[in-house]
This record gives structure tokens, sequence and C-alpha cells, in this order.
């Protein structure tokens, strides 16, 4: 059905035109002088259009086609850049290990120096002390023997004044010793 619609619709047209000029196509001159014109129209605008746009047009597309270059070429330059970057990476990647126990290894070994340069600094500090504290000490024996010596003294001479004051026998005098000995005994622990 629509393709006889259209057969009759062109059938009408082409009536229409051959009943206003009295033919279908006639190649007479007329007709060619309207194609004559038609083609200088077309060759007119076509030779406006080439000096209007072609210029703009070609100025246009080899700035383009330079941008894709220099796109393509910084592309290509990255990607070098990037393999080169990648390389190294994976170098130092490769070397991470070995550094990592080159660093451990010099932390182990400051941490042991310093360990023994403190033991070594605590063990001069605790020389230090006990020399003081021994000196110490043998100053207070040296005192404590004259102390005693001088506690002594007086004791003999105690002694010897009761054995002068008094003339005494033998058991009288050991009896005496014994009582000047418990008497000195007695402000020693004192």
């Amino acid at each position: 059905m629509p393709q006889q619609l259209f057969n009759n619709l062109i059938a009408a047209q082409t009536s229409d035109v051959a009943e206003s000029t009295g033919r279908i196509l006639g190649l007479d001159a007329e007709f060619l002088l309207e194609i004559g014109i038609m083609m200088i129209n077309v060759l007119f605008l076509s030779a406006v259009l080439f000096f209007v746009l072609y210029k703009p047009v070609k100025k246009f597309l080899n700035k383009r086609t330079e941008r894709v270059e220099n796109d393509i070429n910084s592309a290509a330059e990255e990607l070098k850049n990037a393999e080169v970057l990648k390389e190294k990476y994976q170098g130092m990647l490769a070397n991470i290990d070995n550094e990592r126990e080159e660093i451990l290894t010099k932390a182990h070994k400051t941490a042991t120096k310093k360990s023994d340069q403190i033991i070594a600094e605590a063990k001069q500090q605790a020389e230090i002390v006990y020399n003081k504290n021994m000196a110490k000490l043998e100053a207070e024996k040296i005192k404590a023997n004259k102390e005693i010596w001088d506690q002594v003294v007086e004791i003999s001479t105690m002694m010897a004044k009761k054995f002068v004051e008094i003339s005494i026998d033998k058991e009288t005098q050991d009896k005496y010793i014994e009582q000047a000995f418990a008497d000195w005994k007695e402000k020693s622990t004192v």
C-alpha cells in the first residue's frame, strides 16, 4: 500500500511538470543554460569556500596534527621515564633487604657499644664508691683502734694507780684486773 501511494505521488508530479512545460525533460538551450549557470555558481562557491575556508581549516588541521604528535611524543617520553623509574624502584626493592640488614647490624653494634660503655661507667662508679667506703672503713678502723688503745692506756693507768695505792696480793690483783676489763667492756659497748 505505501508503495502504491509513492508511485501515485510521483506520477502526479510528473504529470504536473509535463502539463506546465509540455515536456518531461528536454535538452534545449534553456535547460543547458540553467545547467551552465548552476555549474558556474557551484564553481564560484567552491572557489570562495576554498579561499575562505581552506587556509583556516588547513591551519587548524596542522595544529591538531602537531598537538597529537606532541602528545604522542610526550607520552612515549613519559613511558620511557616510567620504565626507568620502574627499573630504579625494582632495584631499590631488591636492595632493601640488604639495607635493612645493614641498618640492623649497625644499630646492634651501636647498642652493644653503648651498653659496654654504660657497664664500664657503672663499674667505674661502683669502684669509686667501693674505694670511698673502704677508705671510710679504714679510717673508722684506725679511729676505733686508736680509741681502743686510748682506753687500754686509760685502763692500764687506772690499774697502775690502784696497784700503787694499795699493795695487794695476787688474788686481789686478779680481781681488780677482771673488774677493770668488765668496766672497759661496758664503756666500749655504750
